[in-house]
């Protein structure tokens, strides 16, 4: 009797079991290519997109796991994980043969730095009063790009305090060409190169735009279109973002911390998840409508690899993706809050190709900047 109930409980046991791992499979293959569905008629698979990198890890875990367990369940992970390569690939690339080739200073080449500047706030400074060295400065004078991207520019270059100005008239002497300036700008094109502003009219969005120029570089046959870009911010606060990461490490999740997850969501989640779609639709067309041959459209989409903003960028207007072309392995480009996430982006197409591709460390904003070298095709 004994004997039968063991044997009975192992068989329930082992379905449950099987039966856990086939729906963790059909969960992974869904994030993987969730991100094709468009928001505007179901939104809250596009959050989904967003943890897609943890699932691909709980996935390599569940592999190994069934090693000990159930070999079949192992091969059909293995399986599962190789349905879903495509995506995986482009948050975590395996260029093998990747180098960091940054700093070529030739006519064959040039590099372009993407950075959200955070205002060029510097809260890692000892002493806030003393800017005499701000470290986002540093950096954009040090890496010494031919054509840098800044989204949440503040005021640092266009109207510095004193204590600013010498960092500032550097940024100024290094890049005599900028698009962007103006009172209450948040994005700036600098360029050691001319910049031609091609004027933009947004439609009613919330907090995302994007501006775009024409760059002569002297290498290329034809001018290059630049879109600098900052889709729409979720606006969470300190506060909310601190319910997530408590939520994300199991610290301390009650009752009231999921209610309020659940109302941002609604109220702040999805409605900026459906701005990107209408903004990367709004791109596009902008990019269409210019029919150029040389295109680079970069910056902060505050939107992963694979959502549907970056997917229908990248598929409408035939752009190729930097990061997923030369690196090797994840990043994150956001770090505020222990809330990583790869949401800055740089997609091109034209008659060149990007080489390497370098995320800097430096802490000063909340943002990684990225820096990317391109070969022109001759």
């Amino acid at each position: 009797m004994l004997r039968r109930l063991f044997k009975i409980s192992r068989i329930s046991i082992s379905a449950i079991w099987k039966s856990i791992n086939i729906l963790l499979m059909a969960f992974l293959i869904f994030a993987a290519y969730c991100g094709y569905i468009n928001p505007d008629k179901l939104a809250y698979p596009q959050l989904i997109n967003l943890i897609f990198p943890l699932c691909v890890a709980g996935a390599i875990c569940m592999t190994i796991i069934n090693l000990f367990f159930n070999r079949y369940l192992t091969l059909a992970w293995i399986l599962a994980i190789t349905a879903c390569g495509g995506p995986i690939l482009t948050f975590s690339p395996l260029n093998f043969t990747a180098q960091n080739e940054i700093g070529k200073n030739t006519g064959k080449y040039f590099s372009l730095l993407t950075y959200n500047v955070f205002d060029f706030q510097n809260p890692q400074q000892i002493n806030p009063k003393d800017n005499n060295n701000n470290q986002t400065a540093s950096y954009i004078i040090s890496d010494s790009a031919d054509i840098v991207c800044i989204q949440e520019c503040g005021t640092f270059i266009q109207s510095p305090t004193r204590s600013e100005k010498k960092q500032s008239d550097s940024i100024k002497s290094l890049y005599p060409f900028m698009s962007g300036t103006g009172k209450h700008v948040t994005k700036m094109v600098l360029s050691k190169y001319s910049v031609k502003n091609i004027p933009v009219s947004h439609p009613k969005w919330g907090s995302g735009s994007y501006q775009a120029c024409w760059i002569e570089l002297p290498a290329l046959d034809k001018p290059l279109l630049l879109i600098n870009c900052h889709l729409q911010s979720f606006r969470l606060t300190p506060g909310e973002k601190s319910v997530y990461r408590e939520m994300a490490a199991n610290e301390h999740a009650t009752r009231s911390n999921l209610k309020e997850v659940k109302s941002q969501i609604k109220d702040k989640l999805i409605p900026a998840l459906r701005l990107h779609a209408a903004q990367a639709r709004s791109i596009a067309a902008f990019i269409d409508s210019i029919n150029a041959e040389n295109v680079i459209v970069c910056g902060d989409f505050n939107d992963v690899c694979g959502s549907y903003a970056y997917r229908y960028l990248r598929n409408r207007c035939n752009l190729a993706d930097a990061y997923s072309q030369t690196a090797f392995g994840p990043t994150a480009t956001y770090n505020d809050s222990k809330l990583y996430f790869h949401i800055d982006q740089v997609l091109y197409r034209g008659s060149f190709k990007a080489k390497s591709i370098r995320r800097g460390n430096v802490p000063s904003s909340d943002h990684y900047p990225l820096t990317t070298l391109f070969e022109i095709n001759k």
